[in-house]
């Protein structure tokens, strides 16, 4: 497993696991915590071993700016989000199993499933030629449009959380 941060973040190894956290500050920074098995890795690459994540997870506060969680994702940005010096990839469909925080500014879902507050989210898409994704920029579509489309072709599960997200909760996700 890798460790990776933002400045002033870190993981810290512990007998049982890891403590990450992430320093609080203003929307101006992007700030992770993060341990993975993919970096540096092709997707087609990644291990797909089955696993269970086990964890005790608290936020500072609640809600936050910003997106946050844990669990499992292919990377589909490609770019691991530009950190770390990971060699750029053309982006991908989403597939992650995840819990997961979204601010009342974003809208993580391509149907009608809930997308903002505390989550519980999972995401399976399939696989298609990267290659195809400038062609879809060619198209004049708005974003609800975009949304309809991939609706159509990602399968979409969420549901929300209705826990006190600044006390220690138990969480599990099975692979």
């Amino acid at each position: 497993m890798k460790s990776r941060t933002t400045p002033g973040a870190n993981n810290d190894k512990t007998e049982s696991g890891y403590l990450l956290k992430i320093p609080s500050g203003d929307d101006s920074a992007y700030r992770f915590a993060q341990i993975d098995d993919y970096f540096g890795l092709s997707r087609r690459n990644f291990p797909h071993h089955s696993l269970t994540l086990s964890m005790r997870a608290r936020t500072s506060a609640f809600p936050l700016p910003g997106t946050w969680g844990f669990g499992l994702w292919n990377d589909p940005f490609g770019m691991s989000l530009g950190f770390g010096g990971k060699r750029w990839q053309l982006p991908a469909l989403p597939n992650a199993a995840w819990f997961f925080g979204a601010s009342k500014d974003n809208h993580l879902s391509f149907s009608d499933k809930p997308a903002q507050g505390f989550l519980a989210q999972s995401f399976q898409s399939p696989k298609f030629h990267p290659l195809l994704f400038p062609t879809g920029l060619v198209f004049p579509f708005s974003r609800k449009a975009t949304r309809k489309l991939l609706s159509k072709i990602i399968a979409e599960d969420s549901s929300a959380i209705s826990v006190d997200a600044t006390q220690w909760h138990n969480y599990r996700l099975e692979w």
